[in-house]
């Protein structure tokens, strides 16, 4: 699942460095992102561990729950701020670089993605530990 989650991270900085001299960057972050399919697996494979045995279909239920109400405000904030943001440019004249609200979106996108892979790996330690306990008191 992490492996997965450092690929796909790299399909936005694909996204980033497109330009139409290099179009086939968008052909590779869609093959990046069919890598999505680890990140998803495991992530449902992490819900069922971290989840009591005798409650392991409200676990389910409740993540993707927050996950459907995470997914709905994450495109509504998205839509706000990229009309807010739409005219900024990030200058840094010291590298001679203007960066637009979508290059620094697809920047920001690289870099949180690419930080959740260490949050992930410790609940995946949490969720091991957690399992062999529970088998241990079987």
């Amino acid at each position: 699942m992490c492996g997965s989650l450092v690929i796909v991270s790299f399909g936005s900085l694909c996204y980033f460095f497109a330009e139409p001299s290099s179009w086939w960057l968008i052909y590779v972050a869609a093959f990046l992102w069919i890598f999505w399919v680890g990140v998803n697996i495991g992530i449902s494979t992490l819900v069922l561990n971290l989840s009591p045995p005798e409650n392991k279909a409200s676990g389910i239920a409740i993540f993707y729950t927050a996950q459907a109400f995470s997914f709905a405000i994450a495109t509504l904030l998205g839509g706000y701020l990229s009309d807010h943001f739409r005219n900024w440019v990030l200058l840094i004249p010291t590298w001679n670089i203007a960066w637009d609200y979508a290059h620094c979106s697809f920047l920001a996108s690289f870099v949180l993605r690419l930080s959740s892979v260490g949050f992930l790996i410790v609940m995946v330690q949490w969720a091991k530990g957690a399992e062999s306990a529970t088998r241990s008191e079987r």
